[in-house]
């Protein structure tokens, strides 16, 4: 599985990870209301549908690309989740819990608060260690970039969040 920003995707068969559906698109994984996520996968956050799909065979499609329309915390844990999944199932409490934390400000563990937080941080233009022509690209260009750098953050994140 990789990540292809939402606006280079092609007809190619694809999954949404807490989105809305786009060209190619196969299967939506999203707790958005109508997202067309299929009942027995429904959760609470993006990335908890993302865990209980891989945990349902029975679920999966012929895909190997992942999107999302839009940039948040759930949205890229779910597509890490996707693309990552050794990892992500390493660390599957820390990531649901930074995962709830980034929609809905809710969290067990202070780590997960403060992956949440650093993410919020780097996708601020006025806190971000990123370049500064990013966040004047236009809105789905950004998102799509944002991902990219993001994702590669994300194991750093989840083993030494200190850091950040």
């Amino acid at each position: 599985m990789r990540f292809v920003p939402y606006n280079q995707l092609d007809t190619s068969p694809n999954i949404i990870v807490d989105g809305a559906a786009g060209p190619g698109t196969i299967l939506t994984l999203s707790h958005w209301p109508k997202s067309g996520t299929p009942a027995n996968l429904k959760r609470d956050t993006s990335a908890e549908i993302v865990f209980a799909y891989l945990d349902s065979p029975a679920a999966h499609v012929a895909a190997d690309i992942a999107s999302n329309n839009h940039f948040d915390e759930d949205g890229l844990i779910g597509i890490f989740t996707l693309i990552e999944r050794a990892t992500a199932e390493k660390y599957r409490g820390l990531l649901l819990d930074a995962a709830s934390a980034g929609d809905f400000g809710v969290f067990r563990r202070r780590d997960a608060a403060r992956i949440a937080f650093t993410i919020s941080a780097y996708v601020d233009p006025e806190t971000s260690p990123l370049p500064p022509e990013l966040f004047a690209l236009p809105y789905p260009e950004m998102a799509g970039q944002l991902y990219v750098k993001l994702l590669e953050l994300m194991p750093n994140l989840l083993t030494d969040i200190s850091a950040y």
